[in-house]
Order: C-alpha cells, then sequence, then structure tokens
C-alpha cells in the first residue's frame, strides 16, 4: 500500500487501504491484525493508535523483491507471530499449506489479455493468479463476474470464492454544479465548458483510443473529452491517435487528479465514460454515480453488474456504438435526470463496511 498522492495510489492500492481500514476498525474483541506494509510507508489512517493492531513496514518497495519476500520470508514472520489466517489485498500469497490463506483476486486481466503486460510479468501473473485460485484456503473477489472467470479458468469450486464487493476508491464528495464556474474548470486545465470525463492509466486495456476515435463521430461537435489519470504501459499511442485524427482542440489530458477537482469535474461532466475492455469491479463507475455523474460504460459482466439499471452500456469495440451512446445521452435532458438520481441510489450498495463484515466472516471462518 502507498500513501503518497499519485496515479500509484489508486486502483488496488486504494481497495487495499479502504478495506484493511474498514476491516481493523470494526474489529471484534477478540480479533488482533499484524499489517504488513512497505519499507518506510507513512499512511496517515492512524492505524497505529488502534490497540488491536500492530505494524510491520517491512515489505520491500521493488515488486520482484515484494513478491520474494511474501512467498518465501511471510511463512516464517507469520509462525513467528502465531497468526492465525493470512489476508492478502492481493493474488500473493505465502507458499506452502501450513498456514491458512485467503488472497482478494480482483480479476483475470493477465490470463484474459497477456498482451497488455510484458512476457515477464504476463508469465508471473498467469502462475501466481493460478496458485492462489486454486491452493488457497478461500477466496475472495470482488464481484460475481470475476468468480465467475475464477470458476471458469481454473475449476475451482464456487463454495471456495467469497465476493464480498467493494467500496468507493475516491472519497468524492457530490458537489453542486452551480459551484463549479467556468472559470473553475478553466484553472483545471479545461478549455471548454461542455466535456465528457474519462478517469484511467494511459493503458490498452483502458480502450481510451477507441473513446478518442468515436469523438469525430459525435453530432455535436461542442463536445471536449478530458481524461483524467496517469501515464501507463504503451500511451504513445493515444497521443499519436489524437493527432492522427486531427482533434487535439478537443481532447485533454489531465493527468493525475486530486479527489476534490476530481469532484468538480463529475459536477460539470455531461457524461462520464468508461469504455474499459475488462474490469474485475470498475470502482469509477461507482465514484461517478455517487457524485451524480451520467454515467456511460462498456457492455461486460462486471460494470454492468455495478452499474445496473442506472448506467447506459456500448460495445466497447465499436467507436460508433461509443458515440451513439454518448449522443443519446447527452441529447436527452430528460434521461440525464433521472440518471443522476437512479446513480447514487444504486451506488449505495456498495459499502466498505459491508465489504469487511463479508471479508471478516470469510478470515473466521478460515483462521486455524
Amino acid at each position: 500500500m502507498r500513501s503518497e498522492a499519485s496515479f500509484r495510489n489508486a486502483g488496488i492500492s486504494r481497495v487495499a487501504r479502504q478495506l484493511v481500514d474498514a476491516l481493523v476498525r470494526s474489529a471484534e474483541p477478540d480479533e488482533r491484525y499484524h499489517l504488513f506494509l512497505h519499507e518506510g510507508y507513512a499512511g496517515s489512517e492512524g492505524w497505529d493508535r488502534l490497540p488491536q493492531v500492530t505494524l510491520h513496514p517491512i515489505v520491500p518497495e521493488q515488486r520482484e523483491k515484494r513478491a520474494l519476500w511474501e512467498a518465501l520470508r511471510a511463512p516464517r514472520v507469520a509462525r513467528s507471530l502465531g497468526i492465525d489466517v493470512w489476508f492478502s489485498t492481493t493474488h500473493m500469497l505465502p507458499l506452502g499449506r501450513s498456514l491458512p490463506r485467503v488472497p482478494f483476486v480482483h480479476d483475470l486481466i493477465a490470463v484474459k489479455y497477456p498482451e497488455l503486460f510484458g512476457w515477464k510479468q504476463a508469465l508471473y501473473l498467469k502462475w501466481a493468479l493460478k496458485y492462489a485460485c486454486t491452493r488457497s484456503s478461500r477466496v475472495l473477489t470482488n464481484s460475481e463476474a470475476t468468480r465467475a472467470d475464477i470458476v471458469a479458468t481454473y475449476g475451482t469450486s464456487p463454495d471456495r470464492i467469497v465476493v464480498s464487493g467493494l467500496g468507493p476508491g475516491n472519497v468524492v464528495a457530490r458537489v453542486d454544479p452551480a459551484s463549479v464556474s467556468d472559470q473553475d474548470l478553466h484553472a483545471l486545465g479545461l478549455p471548454w465548458e461542455r466535456f465528457l470525463l474519462a478517469i484511467g492509466t494511459l493503458e490498452p486495456r483502458k480502450n481510451l483510443d477507441r473513446l478518442i476515435e468515436a469523438m469525430p463521430l459525435l453530432a455535436d461537435p461542442g463536445l471536449g473529452l478530458a481524461i483524467a489519470g496517469g501515464r501507463g504501459w504503451k500511451e504513445s499511442v493515444i497521443f499519436t491517435q489524437v493527432q492522427r485524427l486531427g482533434i487535439a482542440d478537443r481532447i485533454v489530458f489531465l493527468g493525475y487528479v486530486e479527489d476534490a477537482d476530481l469532484a468538480r469535474l463529475l459536477a460539470r461532466t455531461e457524461a462520464f465514460v468508461f469504455p474499459s475492455l475488462y474490469e474485475g469491479f470498475g470502482m469509477p463507475i461507482l465514484e461517478a454515480m455517487l457524485a451524480g455523474a451520467p454515467v456511460l460504460a462498456s457492455a461486460r459482466p462486471a460494470m454492468e453488474e455495478v452499474g445496473g439499471a442506472a448506467a447506459r452500456y456500448f460495445d466497447p469495440t465499436s467507436p460508433s456504438s461509443i458515440a451513439a451512446a454518448i449522443g443519446e445521452v447527452t441529447s436527452d435532458p430528460g434521461l440525464v435526470q433521472s440518471m443522476q438520481e437512479a446513480g447514487p441510489v444504486r451506488a449505495e450498495r456498495f459499502t466498505w463496511e459491508r465489504a469487511a463484515k463479508i471479508t471478516r466472516a470469510t478470515l473466521r471462518a478460515t483462521a486455524r
């Protein structure tokens, strides 16, 4: 888990922090938690002041060293501390069967889309995911969609897989659109007042290139597209495409956006568009609905599971389908209002308190 405010503190890192926070703050009297953190971790959660929590900032930050530590060193540390069950907030697990182990498997992206990773990373992730899903005591995961993927891919018994769900990763308070001026938008880097918003690391899986390709197909040329997210892998393709299509004046890349600024963007956007090819959950959909933004997302199981009837969906492989969905929503004020009302109601089903309750029950049932 990381503590700096940057793109490195997004995604799974935020999930880990929010879930652990909810878990330890609702600890039952007979529970004690040992939290293994990155070396030099400087979080401000106040975990060190909780009587049932002991912090161990001893895990190497470097990816390969971290994997080796968890696989080989962690079992010895767990034995020395008398730990009853090991919970990993990712797929990485201690080797061996003597210690009851529960991983949190977020998705099977590396199995379904290995081309989106370097070959060494893809090879390791395939092995680690298979080990986590077939050799652990139980498996926690974020959605019924990921649960179905695990069963179909590894033949894991559905009874061993528990769906906890998630809550919002970004703490985005709903903002009144009237309180966000055009000048505020300009200060955030937007040259227009009417825009679509997309959030995601600039990498192939997020499918931002097809969203960009949909922009010239829109009937409304006054709509810009703001993309919030840090640079990832193979991001140069995205910038090249913007230049090739000649729409540099309609696209702005904001980089990592702080939560307060994200709330302002979500308050003013015509629609939040999430074109990802694959997700285990689709947390940005949840966050956008909580903020009151109309949500358009890929017609994929996990994303439909989160958005339900409160969102609208498109074929993420088809720029024309993306453009049609955008046009349908942005041209219908009545539809926008109904989506803005339904979104927060739908999103309230997903809370960290619920996720922590299910996680705790799973860990207690697994402990030796």
